[in-house]
């Protein structure tokens, strides 16, 4: 079902005849978002976030194995087990302030070092900051306070 999943959101597993663009690697770290790990309460599959996290990652960074770090898929994962997918166009335009997926792991390893969160919590606390920019307070995610 996974593999169904992936191809469903525009990738594909890696075969070793073409390890190229549109390549998923970290394929843990989507089996952790499927099953719900790491969100208390979350018991069941969750085949709607995998979908959302790949189709977010490739829209906002575009599909290419780089764009899919497992700290962005666990950390995206999070933030849509919590938040529900119904946020996702929200998502892709806070993503865009990110050059790439280096540009929101680097953030990520600041937050996590002085936050004293994971490195997955520090990308879906960004995600909701980013996702809160300019919102009205009704509009607002709840601050993230690291899962």
């Amino acid at each position: 079902e996974l593999d169904e999943l992936i191809r469903t959101a525009g990738w594909q597993l890696p075969t070793t005849t073409n390890p190229g663009p549109y390549r998923l690697h970290a394929v843990s770290a989507l089996e952790g978002v499927y099953l719900g790990r790491g969100v208390r309460k979350a018991a069941g599959k969750h085949a709607v976030e995998v979908v959302a996290t790949l189709t977010t990652l490739g829209e906002s960074f575009g599909y290419r194995t780089e764009s899919v770090h497992a700290t962005l898929i666990k950390g995206l994962g999070l933030f849509y087990t919590v938040n529900g997918v119904a946020k996702q166009d929200g998502v892709i335009r806070a993503l865009k302030h990110f050059d790439s997926s280096q540009a929101l792991l680097g953030q990520a390893s600041l937050w996590s070092s002085t936050r004293g969160w994971d490195k997955s919590n520090a990308v879906a606390g960004i995600i909701t900051d980013r996702y809160n920019v300019k919102k009205q307070d009704q509009h607002k995610l709840p601050y993230w306070l690291g899962r």
